[in-house]
């Protein structure tokens, strides 16, 4: 069809997610969902946002206690 624009990429928010809360860094996230840095940037803003509290820490219902990556230690306030 002429005239039309590219069509948005779906991103793998939670992939997307899940990589940036390793450490990876942005610009490999975006080489990973094959998208531009700027999305990525755009999506983990937004979903800081959401699942983050005010201290950086991460909300309750986003949670993973099941990660391998962590070792059952949290902070009760």
């Amino acid at each position: 069809r002429p005239g039309r624009k590219p069509g948005r990429k779906k991103i793998d928010a939670e992939l997307a997610w899940r990589l940036y809360m390793q450490g990876v860094k942005v610009l490999d996230i975006a080489k990973e969902c094959d998208v531009q840095p700027s999305s990525i940037h755009t999506l983990l803003s937004k979903m800081r946002k959401e699942r983050l509290d005010e201290n950086g820490k991460i909300k309750e219902e986003y949670r993973e206690d099941e990660d391998e990556g962590f070792d059952g230690v949290s902070e009760t306030v």
